[in-house]
């Protein structure tokens, strides 16, 4: 009876423990937060030419379809090139 107890504890206090603050957009966007690039920001961008959109995160599943060299760079850039926010990781 006091291990179900001491069980049921854990396992309720576990639930309500705070996660720790993300420090990055990338985290941030992993974490599944909604988030908006801001200026300074880095950004994910596929150089193919069907590409049109920048990615918060290297592992976006809209940049698995890359098929040429991905880089990183500021947003400011990516909007230039004119590329427009990623709707999976945007």
């Amino acid at each position: 009876m006091n291990k179900i107890l001491l069980l049921l504890i854990v396992l309720i206090t576990s639930a309500f423990t705070p996660v720790r603050e993300e420090s990055s957009v990338a985290d941030k966007a992993n974490a599944g937060f909604v988030i908006e690039a801001t200026a300074g920001d880095s950004v994910y961008v596929c150089l193919g030419s069907g590409a049109y959109a920048y990615h918060n995160t290297r592992n976006c599943r809209g940049l698995k379809q890359c098929k040429a060299n991905i880089i990183l760079v500021p947003i400011e850039k990516a909007q230039s090139m004119p590329r427009r926010p990623c709707g999976y990781c945007y």
